[in-house]
């Protein structure tokens, strides 16, 4: 990573989805211990990280990973798969 960068760690799920997972619930799971786990936090720049906000669809829903991706095609590939690999491994 360039030296200029700086480096922030980044929930791969967010926040809302955890604390509204009907599972967490049911198991009696802490969702802010979900939320902060090891599996659940990646580095990433703050640039990259500031850019993507709290993106939401046309129903004004937050968005996750995969439909972030569908929205912005743009994207170049390889950040999309290494996106979709951090999803998966965070489920």
């Amino acid at each position: 990573m360039h030296p200029e960068v700086t480096r922030i760690s980044k929930h791969v799920l967010t926040a809302h989805t955890i604390h509204n997972d009907p599972g967490r619930v049911l198991a009696g799971l802490s969702g802010e211990d979900l939320a902060n786990s090891r599996d659940n936090l990646i580095f990433t720049n703050s640039g990259l990280n500031s850019s993507m906000g709290a993106t939401k669809n046309e129903k004004g829903e937050v968005v996750e990973i995969p439909e972030y991706i569908k929205l912005h095609p743009e994207l170049p590939e390889q950040t999309k798969i290494n996106m979709m690999q951090q999803y998966r491994a965070a489920k």
